[in-house]
C-alpha cells in the first residue's frame, strides 16, 4: 500500500468502552499499522506509538452528572463525541490526512456541518462505517459509507 497516503482511525469509545465499534477500531489499526501509515485517535487508555488520546468530557463522567431532565445515555454520548470532535478536528487539519475512518455516527454530522454551514475546508476525506442500521442522515453526509452487511446496502439504495 502506498505509504504517502496518510489514515486517521477514530473512536471516541476506545480506552473507556470494549463494544463492537472500539473493538472494531482497536483491531483494524494492529492488523494493519504495518503495512498503513495509521494514526489511532482514542478517547482513553494510553498513548502509544501513533496513538493519541485525546482529552474530552466522557459519557460516564461530568456528563453523566449533569443530564438535564433525566435526559437519556444516548445525550451524554452525542456530548462526549462533540467535545471529543473538537480536539479532533485541529489534529486532522494540522496533520495532513488524507482519510479519517470512524464508528461514531455523530462525527458523521460535525464533520458535514464544519464543511458546509462553516464553510471550513479540509483535504481528508471521511469513511463512515455504519454499524448501525442507520439509513440516512450520516449515510449521506460522508464521503464514502462502509455497509456491513448487503441488507444494509440494499436499504441505503432502495
Amino acid at each position: 500500500m502506498d505509504q504517502k497516503v496518510k489514515i486517521a482511525l477514530v473512536s471516541t469509545g476506545l480506552g473507556h468502552v470494549w463494544r463492537g465499534y472500539e473493538r472494531f477500531t482497536h483491531d483494524l489499526f494492529h492488523l494493519l499499522k504495518a503495512d498503513v501509515n495509521l494514526t489511532l485517535f482514542k478517547g482513553g487508555g494510553t498513548s502509544g506509538e501513533r496513538e493519541i488520546v485525546l482529552p474530552h468530557f466522557g459519557r460516564d463522567g461530568v456528563l453523566s452528572l449533569v443530564r438535564p431532565h433525566r435526559k437519556s445515555y444516548r445525550d451524554s454520548y452525542y456530548f462526549e463525541t462533540l467535545s471529543f470532535f473538537a480536539f479532533l478536528l485541529p489534529c486532522l487539519i494540522s496533520g495532513q490526512y488524507d482519510l479519517v475512518h470512524f464508528t461514531d455516527c455523530p462525527l458523521a454530522n460535525f464533520f458535514y456541518h464544519v464543511r458546509a454551514k462553516l464553510n471550513l475546508r479540509y483535504r481528508f476525506k471521511t469513511l463512515f462505517t455504519n454499524g448501525n442500521p442507520i439509513l440516512d442522515g450520516a449515510c449521506t453526509r460522508v464521503d464514502f459509507l462502509h455497509q456491513l452487511t448487503p441488507g444494509q446496502v440494499k436499504a441505503v439504495i432502495d
